[in-house]
């Protein structure tokens, strides 16, 4: 029989040797060469760091490694500091680690390079280019200290550079720091007289491995477009045909599944002359081949962009190619095996990231627009204050507007939105842009009216051209925003002014989370407003929040009748 050991599965990988920072703390007090003041600053950084991380020092491991990724997930705002009174307490945790004898000291300022750094240094300075010294600052100091000359530098350094950032430094993000400095590196080569001609080549972060459209069978491509058609513009007689047209979007996902599946049969090491057509996909020894490729480079790990292709492919292999029926048989059981099934009701994660918004972090988040647009009206930098202006308009359309990320980044500002006189503008969002072909309905408070129309009359020549018919515009103006930027600028600004991790879709929930609060089993009204096709989706999505309300009406029913025994 095996026998279980309890450990801290928050400390398995962090040697036992490690000292904790309560023993950091005790060697600083003991440290003889230290004020009293530079004691008490880097004793009270390892505190404020383990009062952050809600352990006590003797719980935390003095490891970086362990300790970059905690830190880097910290908010200031959360923690009710400034920034720059966290990025005190993060510099005097850094410090005390290098006291303590954790962290290599710094053993020489960039004053003391030698003779050919300290001429480059000395250019960076000169051109005040604060972009390049920032970002080489550091990067000039390891090299220096590695007895690398700067003719000498290469792509190996740099990964290097990162892995010194992890072991030994506590910064918020290694791998951003060191493209960071690959970045000003080839800036200043191309800037400065001075600096040697070397590029340094940043790897692909991209794991794309579509090949391209011209290397992949001609029959095989035709078929799929032909398949495409076919779900974009079902025949209603036809009885293999769709009851429905897919959306546009479901199409170049079906699209973008069907030749990631076959480039990934050619990488694997098929001819692509064995891919005459979509029965070359879906036949079982193909259909496993490039399964297992796919799942190789996902380290063996299923995914819901895996699962999602198997239900095209499942979807192929049922209605559009004429398998046996023992190949039938097979292939369904690949399916079974990868195909997650249909989840029902909200994410844990997302459940957690409500629970957080507790009613004092609602009040700041519903004030942040107000906020951030008094801030805009004030700030002297009319770029940056039209940049603030732009994400309190969308962070306060999503709280009266629950709408979907794709659809909040396309709002135009004609078609869109419907001016009744009197200041009224109702928003609504055409049936064909919708994703269930519902497009709920919703009116303006008349405050976010009036920033939309000045925000609009003086964006021109800051954020796009004059005439712009798009509310969030991309630069030149002739197209939206991407989705995905805008999300990330609402959920990066959210995090910096609150310290709340919220993205762009969990307004969606937050919005049927404080409706069935205030009106108990209105799953109807939850349902019009995010424009679910069924109630019962809107059922077993937010069935929940009146959940962890009856329990709280239970303790208040139960602690009642206790009072009565009293």
């Amino acid at each position: 029989m095996l026998t279980k050991h309890a450990f801290n599965i928050d400390t398995a990988f962090v040697s036992r040797e490690t000292p904790s920072l309560a023993t950091c703390i005790a060697r600083l007090n003991e440290d003889a060469g230290l004020s009293s003041d530079r004691k008490r600053d880097l004793v009270s950084g390892l505190t404020r760091i383990s009062e952050a991380l809600g352990k006590d020092p003797a719980q935390i491991p003095a490891d970086p490694t362990w300790l970059q990724p905690r830190i880097a997930a910290l908010s200031p705002a959360r923690l009710g500091v400034t920034p720059k009174k966290f990025a005190n307490i993060v510099s005097n945790a850094k410090a005390a680690l290098a006291q303590s004898g954790i962290t290599p000291k710094r053993t020489r300022s960039l004053a003391d390079l030698r003779p050919e750094w300290r001429r480059l240094w000395e250019a960076l300075l000169a051109s005040k280019n604060h972009t390049l010294t920032r970002g080489l600052g550091r990067f000039i100091r390891f090299l220096d200290i590695n007895d690398v000359a700067p003719d000498d530098v290469c792509l190996a350094h740099i990964d290097n550079y990162r892995e010194a950032l992890v072991c030994n430094a506590l910064r918020k993000d290694p791998a951003e720091s060191t493209i960071q400095a690959l970045y000003a590196w080839n800036r200043a080569a191309r800037l400065l007289p001075v600096w040697p001609k070397i590029t340094l080549v940043a790897p692909k972060r991209s794991r794309n491995y579509v090949l391209p459209t011209a290397d992949l069978p001609a029959s095989l491509t035709a078929e799929i477009t032909t398949l495409l058609a076919r779900l974009a513009d079902p025949d209603p007689l036809d009885p293999e045909s769709y009851r429905r047209a897919l959306a546009p979007d479901t199409v170049d996902s079906r699209r973008g599944q069907l030749l990631r599946f076959a480039s990934a049969l050619i990488l694997s090491g098929l001819k692509p002359s064995d891919l005459s057509g979509l029965i070359d996909l879906v036949t079982p020894a193909h259909l496993e081949q490039g399964l297992r490729w796919i799942l190789a480079r996902q380290g063996d790990q299923l995914s819901p962009s895996l699962s999602n292709m198997c239900l095209c492919l499942r979807m192929v292999a049922r209605h559009v190619v004429r398998l046996s029926d023992d190949d039938q048989a097979r292939v369904e059981k690949i399916f079974s095996k990868l195909i997650k099934p249909q989840r029902r009701g909200m994410t844990a994660k997302n459940r957690d990231r409500l629970r957080s918004i507790d009613e004092d972090n609602l009040v700041r988040l519903y004030t942040l627009p107000d906020c951030l647009w008094a801030r805009a009206a004030v700030l002297q930098q009319p770029y940056k204050a039209a940049l603030i202006a732009e994400e309190a308009i969308a962070i306060a359309i999503l709280f009266y507007c629950p709408i979907r990320r794709k659809n909040l980044s396309q709002l135009h500002l004609e078609r869109d939105f419907q001016r009744l006189g009197k200041g009224r503008v109702l928003l609504q969002i055409s049936e064909s842009r919708a994703k269930n072909g519902i497009a709920p309905c919703f009116e303006l408070p008349s405050y976010l009216v009036e920033w939309i129309n000045r925000h609009v009359a003086h964006r021109a020549g800051l954020l796009c051209p004059a005439g712009t018919p798009f509310l969030f515009p991309k630069r030149h103006g002739s197209a939206p925003i991407i989705g995905g930027q805008l999300g990330s600028r609402i959920s990066a600004r959210i995090r910096k002014e609150t310290g709340l991790a919220i993205n762009s879709h969990l307004f969606r929930h937050l919005s049927a989370r404080e409706i069935l609060r205030e009106k108990p089993g209105y799953y109807e009204v939850v349902r019009r407003i995010l424009g679910h096709s069924e109630t019962s989706t809107t059922y077993a999505a937010y069935v929940g929040f009146e959940a962890d309300d009856a329990t709280r009406l239970l303790a208040d029913v139960i602690n009642r009748q206790r009072g009565k025994d009293k």
